[in-house]
């Protein structure tokens, strides 16, 4: 008998499957047309309406405070678990640089493929990561900056 799988052991135990790239796009493909349908929209509706969200610009304050959320929510998850950033790239199967610039707010526009695999990684449903940023999001500014950050602020 051989050896079993550590990746299907770890997937027993979190409860959550691994998908491919290629799995991943089907799925939110599917849910885009499953939400498009339920809202009785076309295509061609569903195209101008993600055109005109793509033109209006968020503030970049807006931006910022969400590659802060992404970072903010990697790292505590990641901590919380007791896992370095070597083990969370390795477990969720994403370059460790990946891991390294989102948790360090460089990553701009994070690849959703590799946050996916982050949740998995980390052993949570996507919906369950996704919560804990918009969670993040919704923090009044004071609470959601760091100790380091909140004091330059106050220095300012």
């Amino acid at each position: 008998m051989g050896e079993a799988n550590p990746s299907h052991t770890f997937e027993k135990v979190i409860g959550v499957k691994y998908l491919s790239r290629r799995e991943f796009n089907r799925s939110f493909g599917l849910g885009v047309r499953a939400i498009r349908q339920a809202k009785g929209m076309s295509r061609l509706d569903l195209a101008v309406s993600l055109q005109g969200s793509l033109s209006t610009s968020r503030s970049e304050d807006e931006h910022l405070r969400t590659v802060a959320a992404f970072s903010a929510t990697t790292t505590w998850m990641r901590e919380e678990q007791g896992l370095t950033q070597d083990e969370l790239a390795a477990r969720s199967r994403v370059p460790l640089d990946f891991v390294r610039n989102l948790e360090a707010a460089k990553d701009a526009n994070p690849d959703g493929y590799f946050l996916y695999c982050l949740s998995y990684g980390l052993g949570v449903p996507f919906s369950t990561f996704w919560q804990r940023v918009e969670e993040f999001l919704l923090l009044p500014d004071d609470e959601s900056l760091g100790d380091q950050e909140q004091q330059n602020r106050e220095h300012l």
